[in-house]
């Protein structure tokens, strides 16, 4: 079977983070007989060794740059999982090859063969106008970006001092970790729960957290970890953002504490209301001690409850039903 190449759009930086680069990183084993070139305006030094299974990185300026790279590649597929594209380029793309973009937004239009939108409350209509008729929606939880070794995850009890991890995404742009544990200490958290720090691959306050926190009672701060299920099975409990690491604490069964953080995670409260499978706290929450406690402790007394739900909401075989549609594209 011939080699079929595809293109990835996306960015990965101190602003927007590692999210798009590390949710399309674990897809790309599930695509046999393919290689990848990544196309990207932007890519921080910290995120390039998460970009090993790339054949070529190929770094632009502008959509006629990344229009020219394509034209040179020429990739039987373009996959798109970038905020900042939209028809305007898709328009022009499509006239060399098919597109598959990865969406939770909802917010513009598409010139696209295929879209995946993993949104827990996201419904069909909300593209209405936005895609082609003949463009294929793969809507909801079903297609959520998370692996299957958070599924695999063993159901366990909380330990009698439960371990909560305290991590808002590779970048944490809104210095949460900072916030959540300052509020930890004040509330003495630290006699009863155990807390690991996982600030983030390219968090600007890693050092800071680590000179403050490192050597205290019941802390302990690491920046980055290669093996989130490993980590995810050790934890109880946890503080984290809404986006793809909320739904891989969903299937693996961590009960989280959730916060948004960036404008794309607006709504994403309505999910707990529905679903039961955790706690909302603002971001002004977690500079409150008394909020911050009252939380936990609440997270833990309910987290049977929130273990059942989440992981009856997500199953861990998003990555494998994306994929295959993904393949059936391929072949047209």
């Amino acid at each position: 079977m011939s080699i079929r190449k595809i293109a990835v759009v996306l960015i990965a930086d101190e602003h927007i983070g590692s999210g798009h680069l590390m949710r399309v990183r674990n897809l790309l084993p599930y695509l046999h007989n393919c290689e990848f070139t990544l196309i990207t305006e932007s890519l921080g030094e910290r995120f390039v060794p998460l970009c090993q299974d790339y054949k070529e990185i190929v770094r632009v300026k502008s959509d006629e740059e990344t229009l020219k790279a394509l034209k040179t590649l020429k990739p039987s597929l373009v996959l798109i999982d970038n905020y900042s594209v939209d028809i305007s380029l898709e328009r022009r793309v499509h006239e060399l090859c098919p597109i598959a973009v990865i969406d939770d937004l909802a917010n513009r239009r598409h010139q696209a063969d295929i879209l995946f939108d993993h949104g827990l409350l996201r419904k069909a209509q909300d593209y209405q106008g936005l895609v082609p008729d003949n463009c294929r929606l793969c809507i909801g939880a079903e297609y959520a970006l998370v692996r299957e070794a958070f599924a695999a995850i063993p159901q366990h009890k909380a330990a009698d001092e439960p371990l909560v991890l305290i991590n808002f995404g590779g970048a944490d742009p809104v210095g949460a970790c900072m916030l959540t544990a300052e509020s930890v200490l004040k509330a003495r958290l630290n006699e009863k729960y155990r807390f690991l720090i996982l600030s983030g691959i390219s968090n600007p306050q890693h050092e800071a957290l680590e000179a403050k926190f490192s050597g205290i009672h019941n802390f302990t701060v690491q920046r980055y970890c290669d093996d989130m299920p490993g980590l995810f099975s050790k934890c109880d409990l946890s503080f984290g953002a809404y986006g793809g690491s909320f739904g891989e604490r969903l299937c693996a069964g961590l009960p989280s504490i959730n916060t948004v953080i960036a404008d794309n995670q607006e709504g994403a409260p309505e999910i707990l209301k529905r679903y039961e499978v955790g706690l909302d706290l603002p971001l002004e929450g977690l500079s409150d001690p008394d909020k911050v406690a009252g939380a936990l402790n609440t997270l833990a007394a309910k987290r049977e409850i929130f273990v059942r739900n989440g992981r009856t909401l997500i199953d861990g075989r998003g990555y494998v039903r994306v994929s295959e549609a993904l393949l059936e594209c391929l072949k047209g």
